[in-house]
């Protein structure tokens, strides 16, 4: 057992210790922060790119199928194209027009799917898709469709929700550790 310093040189090792810990608790606290702040933004920015693949899909898909139909103004195969979007839980409304931009067939989901043109949405954002219709080469309509973003944001409410506790939780063990 030793003599003990005298309290100048006791001062200067608790500053250091102090100064060390003062950084390290900086150092988890930017590391939880960092976390919460990236994650969730490059998962909004994921699952917005699979919604616009999706949606560019589904017009490529249709546009494909009504083309033809829109050329040949065969209705019964329009009308049959966009009863098949019933299939897609997250589209909200799609729907053709002609050259003039007069529309000529849509679907819309208010509740269940319906003909028509306008619709009402849930409160949603929506993902809107407008694709022209060629043939041949020449614009013969366009192809719009909107879909809903409601899923995808509640998944990132929760998910920046869950984030958020796990950087509180590293950073309370980080503090803890540390002390």
């Amino acid at each position: 057992m030793g003599i003990p310093s005298s309290p100048a040189a006791l001062d200067w090792r608790h500053s250091i210790k102090t100064k060390f810990v003062a950084l390290i608790i900086l150092l988890v606290g930017a590391i939880s922060v960092f976390i919460y702040a990236f994650f969730p933004t490059w998962q909004e920015k994921e699952a917005m790119k699979a919604v616009a693949a999706q949606a560019e899909s589904l017009a490529e898909v249709a546009g494909f199928i009504i083309g033809p139909a829109l050329f040949f103004a065969d209705m019964a195969t329009i009308e049959e194209a966009l009863d098949g979007g019933q299939q897609n839980a997250d589209l909200v409304y799609i729907r053709v027009l002609d050259g003039g931009g007069e529309r000529v067939a849509g679907r819309t989901k208010e509740g269940g799917w319906r003909q028509g043109d306008s619709f009402a949405s849930d409160g949603s954002p929506l993902y809107e898709v407008e694709r022209p219709i060629l043939r041949n080469g020449q614009q013969i309509g366009r192809l719009d469709l909107g879909l809903s973003l409601g899923k995808v944001k509640k998944g990132i409410r929760q998910s920046r929700q869950a984030i958020a506790v796990v950087s509180i939780v590293i950073f309370i063990v980080g503090v803890a550790a540390v002390l």
